[in-house]
């Protein structure tokens, strides 16, 4: 259905959590809509809203370029490297020390050189410019993870379990294995996309196939033989209990749970067959839709006597005295968890460890943008930012505040060529068989400058009736 946004928010980011969505336009406003019970959507205490509002950011002088939500909790990452999040802070995953309910944006304490934020049921985790991830809020089966991993390019929070993809494609996740979430474990290489679900975690392989684990029981593995017999998956994303996959046709397909049509228009019988979504998206937005809301679900309680200790990462922790939030309709008290704070840290410099080459397969004529070429070598670059292309061999970013600028050099501009995307974003395009070699530079504001090499192979095809074997790299 077609979002009641202003005519002129032309969205760059978007997150959908437990009971509301969240976005952020291409000009640094945050939109959120649905349940607010529990300050899910950062406006005070006034009711659910069924059309989105305008959030009004905390005191900062950065603009917001990503957004998350998680169960009840939601974030921004600013320009600066810096985040605020609001919402239910049971096991202080708002993240600014206490347990205190904030139904408005709130600074997030220790976080400085954040690249990427991701929100689960009751945890958030950030990635951080020195390839390391940061996570605070519950976490009583080590789902925060381990902060002193290096090289880590993608951080997903699940709903009780976290993974994270390396830049040489290793994955590795903590946390709750109840259904086998965790599981595989150790894969070393070949893993392009991560991302941890409700009980399950699915990844994208460097090949472009989708492989899932963990819970079966309603088909969010799905069954997946032929959904990618003629088309490669270049994102995947999984929900509470369902999955969705986007394709290299620009094609988007679901399976799993659909009860409240979150697969589609999804056939219960058939949850785990994929079904490609209809058309619908591409239709003019109709004036002023009012979505039904699903009735939600009333949190697990606050322990009464919550047991704070101190989180198996190596830095001091924050602490703040227990201060109830508003009493849910359950009066059953759970047992105490453990509660991670993120540490009030000093900033970080922000080049990190060198990493080995990342590597990206392109088919011959096919492009691939900025944004994607970062995150393979470990670098989140927000894609409100790159917005514009200066010669045939450089790109650069057009923020207005000029405290993120983003160059890229490709070393063989014949075989690879800087384009300008349809909206206007800087893209590479592969235009002969063959390799180059993409430096990114980073520099934001007074910080030493950061740069990656991403090399990109050209592959192509044999064509249907020519004898030539032309499938070379």
């Amino acid at each position: 259905m077609p979002v009641a946004l202003p005519a002129d928010a032309h969205i760059v980011a978007i997150a959908a959590g437990g009971f509301h969505t969240c976005a952020v336009a291409r000009d640094h406003r945050v939109f959120c809509w649905g349940y607010n019970g529990w300050g899910s959507i950062g406006i005070g205490d006034q009711p659910t809203q069924p059309v989105p509002v305008l959030v009004t950011l905390a005191p900062t002088d950065a603009v917001a370029t990503d957004v998350a939500a998680g169960g009840f909790t939601s974030c921004v990452l600013l320009s600066n490297g810096r985040a605020q999040c609001w919402g239910r802070n049971q096991y202080g995953e708002v993240g600014d020390g206490t347990r205190v309910l904030r139904n408005v944006p709130t600074a997030v304490i220790g976080i400085v050189d954040a690249l990427d934020i991701e929100a689960g049921d009751n945890h958030v985790c950030a990635l951080r410019a020195i390839g390391r991830m940061q996570c605070w809020g519950r976490n009583p089966d080590g789902r925060a993870g381990d902060p002193t991993m290096e090289n880590i390019a993608e951080v997903s929070a699940g709903a009780a379990h976290t993974c994270v993809r390396t830049t040489v494609g290793a994955l590795r996740c903590w946390g709750n294995n109840t259904y086998g979430q965790l599981t595989p474990n150790n894969v070393d290489a070949d893993v392009a996309r991560v991302s941890a679900g409700g009980t399950h975690t699915c990844v994208v392989s460097a090949a472009g196939a989708v492989v899932c684990w963990g819970d079966s029981s309603l088909g969010q593995l799905g069954d997946l033989d032929a959904l990618l017999a003629d088309h490669r998956a270049s994102d995947v994303v999984s929900g509470k209990q369902h999955t969705c996959a986007l394709l290299d046709d620009a094609s988007v397909w679901c399976w799993g749970l659909s009860l409240s049509g979150q697969a589609g228009s999804h056939p219960l019988a058939n949850a785990e067959i994929p079904m490609r979504l209809m058309a619908g998206m591409a239709t003019p937005p109709a004036p002023e839709p009012q979505p039904t809301l699903p009735q939600p679900v009333s949190p697990e309680p606050i322990p009464t006597t919550p047991v704070i200790e101190t989180p198996v990462v190596p830095a001091p922790v924050v602490t703040q005295p227990v201060v109830e939030a508003p009493a849910p309709v359950e009066k059953s008290a759970p047992s105490p968890e453990v509660v991670v704070v993120p540490p009030a840290v000093a900033p970080q410099p922000l080049t990190p460890p060198i990493p080995k080459l990342a590597y990206v397969e392109l088919r011959l004529g096919q492009q691939v943008g900025l944004v994607r070429l970062g995150r393979s070598a470990g670098v989140r670059l927000p894609g409100s930012l790159i917005t514009g292309s200066l010669t045939r061999q450089r790109s650069m970013s057009a923020h207005p505040f000029n405290t993120l600028r983003v160059e890229a050099t490709v070393s063989h501009p014949r075989n690879c060529r800087n384009v300008l995307t349809s909206n206007l974003g800087a893209a590479v395009r592969a235009t002969r068989v063959g390799e180059c070699r993409v430096t990114l530079r980073i520099n934001r504001g007074a910080k030493p400058a950061l740069e990656r090499t991403v090399v990109i192979r050209t592959t192509a095809y044999a064509v249907p009736g020519n004898n030539v074997a032309r499938n070379t790299r």
